[in-house]
């Protein structure tokens, strides 16, 4: 076997190879030095995901806890960029397309089968189709309608609060002349009343709803005020009498002022002697017997 030696750059053969005893001459053409640099082999590539375990050695649990959130943000991130890939390459598909010539084309091919289908002499479905058209358009007008109403009447109830209601209220005829205060008497009278197109409470002589209703008039024809009108409205009351306050006055000369009726002219007739004397000269008295309050 052959062996050499390399001493500072100089390649020598043992003895037994040069064929004498050491200190023998090297051969004449010593062999070629080897590359003075070795072929460089390159690390392998470390694997895609690291191992799950990344504490190094002296970390402490906190650098541990950064580390594995750090490593889970990373995860997170790359699975919603490929998400997002996704959906571009997905949503590249409709990329140039006019949604407006889309609808277009739609409404055209609808057009189109209703033609087909009209021309096959196919009346039933084509009757079927605009009967199924025309009712939600009528059931969206009806709910438009409803909804109209609902707030029509919320208003027409605060407009009569501040018309019939006011008039109730501020009323002096219901404040001196009726024992009912002005809410019970507008929930026993209010139907007679109603506002007119100017906004001003008329009377009527009959509740609403009532054959024959007419508004109360004066003899030229214009409206009766309220207090007028909720005068004549009472006295046709069958009830009346307790509905006026009493004007019997406390104490001594208490009497009642005349009210309207037959048989009392409202004339005075006195007080007292007089007063008797009048009703002898009327014929409503008559004289009894005397009285002999001194016999035994």
């Amino acid at each position: 076997m052959r062996h050499m030696n390399k001493i500072f750059g100089h390649t020598y053969c043992s003895p037994e190879e040069s064929g004498g005893s050491g200190g023998g001459n090297p051969p004449a053409d010593p062999p070629a030095d080897p590359p003075a640099d070795p072929p460089v082999v390159p690390p392998a590539d470390p694997p895609a995901d690291p191992p799950a375990d990344k504490s190094v050695p002296g970390q402490t649990e906190a650098e541990k806890t950064l580390l594995a959130e750090v490593m889970a943000k990373k995860a997170k991130i790359a699975e919603q960029t490929a998400k997002i890939t996704a959906l571009e390459t997905a949503a590249s598909v409709w990329k140039g397309i006019d949604v407006a010539e889309v609808k277009a084309m739609l409404k055209a091919n609808k057009d189109a089968e209703t033609a087909a289908l009209e021309a096959a002499g196919q009346f039933d479905q084509v009757k079927e189709q605009m009967n199924s058209a025309h009712s939600e358009v009528v059931s969206g007008l009806n709910d438009t309608i409803e909804a109209l109403k609902t707030q029509l009447q919320g208003k027409d109830g605060e407009i009569g609060e501040l018309t019939v209601g006011n008039s109730f209220s501020s009323s002096l005829f219901v404040k001196d002349k009726l024992t009912l205060p002005p809410m019970k008497a507008r929930q026993l009278y209010g139907a007679h009343f109603e506002r007119d197109a100017n906004g001003n409470t008329v009377g009527f002589n009959k509740p609403f709803g009532v054959a024959g209703r007419a508004p109360l008039v004066d003899g030229a024809g214009a409206n009766l005020s309220f207090d007028e009108a909720f005068a004549k409205i009472v006295d046709a009351d069958p009830d009346k009498q307790s509905l006026y306050k009493s004007t019997v006055k406390p104490g001594a000369g208490s009497g009642t002022e005349p009210g309207p009726g037959p048989g009392n002219p409202g004339v005075d007739t006195g007080s007292g002697v007089s007063r008797i004397g009048a009703a002898l000269a009327a014929g409503k008295l008559t004289k009894g017997k005397e009285l002999n309050l001194g016999a035994s």
